[in-house]
């Protein structure tokens, strides 16, 4: 599968969402592509987003340009997931929570 640079896109990262932008501002500050420089380059994320009352949309057009905002289908979280898998363009899904941190490649902790 190609993006728009034609390389390979190896891995979506699918985030799915319903009214917590403050936590997935930090998990999205947290996969910004100058903080991730993983093995699964290029990556795509997609913010799947569930908001009735609100959603993510601005936040991720004004502060995240390079995740690309999808609207949910309002019917919980495994069917938001699951529209979030049919939007993804790469050969893996990566499914990660909006609460959730990831730590930047070749800073994982080490084992006892």
């Amino acid at each position: 599968m190609d993006n728009a640079s034609g390389q390979e896109l190896l891995i979506s990262v699918i985030i799915p969402t319903c009214h917590r932008n403050e936590d997935l501002s930090l998990c999205l500050d947290a996969l910004r592509p100058d903080n991730q420089k993983s093995l699964f380059n290029p990556y795509e994320v997609i913010v799947n987003d569930d908001g009735s009352k609100s959603t993510a949309e601005e936040l991720i057009r004004a502060k995240y340009a390079w995740a690309r905002w999808v609207a949910g289908p309002r019917r919980g979280p495994a069917a938001n997931r699951n529209a979030g898998a049919r939007n993804a363009r790469g050969a893996w899904v990566l499914f990660l929570d909006d609460d959730c941190i990831p730590v930047p490649a070749g800073l994982m902790p080490t084992q006892p």
